[in-house]
């Protein structure tokens, strides 16, 4: 089994005995989650009880009474391993994240030991790549005798330092059968409770953080049956509402820093580019000559939001055909002249907004619905009201339907209309002011080069709000 962190105890006499220095308990540090705790023994004439181990008559006969003790108490709960040289007692961790720190012991009994530690913990880190809920990710756990797995999932915004508290949820496999080889359970779609996406904009250049509830921070802890003591099987992952294709497989943590679809975009002629983009990296905006217009650095995020933002930059000042971001994704400048664009925000695959311009035109209908008609008027003293409507309708409401053209894009950003067609959530982007809707597009026909020529699509869209006001 590994090890990951080492106490050598030589003991050069044998110990006292006496209530008031007894103690001697090895301090252990859990790094993954900054508590500390002990290995609790005392040194009794003989022993009794769990805890205790019974005085030596020479250094060497010290050291086996101690690892005697030390077996039965700790050594078969499987988070370490204790061996011996002569009065050399050797205990080492097995839980990646525990550190030996110190020996808590009785002044009378300090000289008649020495220690050397070494500790080759791995710190836990937060785990990179972007977890994406809409699709499945599993927590896969060999089993060994364990009768069952508990699993205990957090879900946080804000500062990844802050302690974890109690578990968002908490979810217990029992082994199915002995020759189960796996526990695997689905944990990514608990974190859909907890992500609600908004969109973010802003008038001037630079990078935007994430809205709360846009991204969350995973962290998962486990324990079973024979291993009680919780440990990370992942901490702080960024989860967003995105989801990943069939052919990908399961378990698909992405690693992408530029989070957009398409490597080939549009962009109006003075419009404003918008890339959403993991924290801890740098983004360099070009023009068509390669002259560098900005460079946008982002060091690492510390909270959920900070860790995935959103870089704006106006080209309005700009007379350039194209523009390049990282020397990678290419911005086209459509310049149009009869039509009012039309600019999309729909979250995409990997859980981010991104924006899509419809250049061409634009039409609206609107559709009326209404509860039935009932007769609306009375005899009084044999008379009727001739100015009332004897039928009415009841509770009309109206939603508007708007149908949008892209105009001819390339054949390689039909990825993007289909990530449009995919989305749970789109938005109408007004500068700055967002109107929810729906697409209304149920089936789409994918266009190609070789055999439509030129690319166009219309899209219908329906706003995701009655006309009437009724809630």
């Amino acid at each position: 089994m590994a090890t990951f962190s080492e106490i050598d105890i030589t003991f050069t006499d044998f110990f006292v005995t006496d209530s008031d220095f007894d103690a001697f308990n090895i301090v252990i540090l859990n790094v993954s989650t900054d508590i500390s705790f002990k290995l609790d023994e005392s040194v009794v004439t003989t022993r009794s009880a769990a805890n205790e181990f019974t005085q030596g008559d020479s250094a060497v006969t010290q050291a086996q009474f101690y690892k005697a003790a030390i077996d039965a108490d700790f050594v078969a709960g499987g988070e370490y391993e204790c061996t011996i040289s002569g009065p050399v007692v050797t205990i080492k961790s097995t839980v990646n994240s525990y550190q030996f720190q110190n020996i808590l012991v009785g002044q009378a009994n300090l000289p008649r030991f020495t220690t050397v530690i070494r500790n080759y913990s791995i710190p836990v880190t937060n785990t990179t790549g972007l977890l994406l809920a809409r699709s499945n990710y599993y927590l896969t756990r060999d089993i060994t005798t364990e009768a069952f797995i508990e699993i205990k999932m957090y879900f946080r915004s804000g500062a990844f330092d802050d302690p974890l508290g109690t578990p968002d949820y908490i979810k217990k496999i029992f082994r199915p059968s002995v020759n189960w080889e796996y526990f695997d359970v689905l944990i990514s779609r608990f974190a859909l409770d907890f992500l609600n996406p908004k969109p973010v904009y802003s008038a001037i250049n630079g990078s935007v953080n994430s809205l709360l509830g846009s991204v969350v921070a995973t962290t998962i802890t486990t324990s079973t049956d024979i291993s009680t003591t919780p440990a990370e099987r992942l901490k702080n992952a960024l989860t967003t509402r995105g989801y990943s294709k069939y052919s990908e497989g399961i378990n698909l943590l992405n690693d992408k820093i530029i989070l957009l679809t398409s490597l080939n975009n549009q962009i109006l002629k003075g419009g404003q580019l918008m890339i959403p983009f993991m924290a801890g990296n740098i983004l360099t905006i070009k023009n068509d000559q390669g002259v560098t217009l900005d460079i946008e650095t982002r060091l690492e995020g510390d909270t959920a939001e900070n860790s995935i933002v959103y870089y704006f930059y106006d080209t309005g000042s700009s007379e350039s055909t194209f523009f390049t971001v990282n020397d990678t994704y290419i911005f086209e400048v459509v310049e149009e002249c009869k039509y009012t664009p039309q600019i999309v925000y729909f979250l995409n695959k990997f859980g981010v907004f991104e924006s899509f311009t419809f250049f061409k035109a634009k039409e609206s209908n609107v559709s009326f619905t209404e509860e039935g008609e009932f007769k609306n008027n009375f005899v009084l003293g044999g008379a009727y009201d001739i100015t009332r409507h004897l039928y009415r309708s009841g509770n009309k409401n109206a939603r508007e339907t708007i149908t949008l053209n892209t105009g001819y894009i390339n054949e390689t950003q039909n990825e993007v209309i289909r990530g449009i067609l995919n989305s749970e959530y789109v938005f109408f982007n007004n500068a700055g002011t967002f109107i929810p809707v729906n697409v209304d597009t149920k089936s789409l026909k994918v266009l190609s080069k070789i055999n439509d020529k030129l690319i166009n699509y219309t899209i219908d869209f329906k706003n995701s709000f009655d006309t009437v006001q009724n809630v």
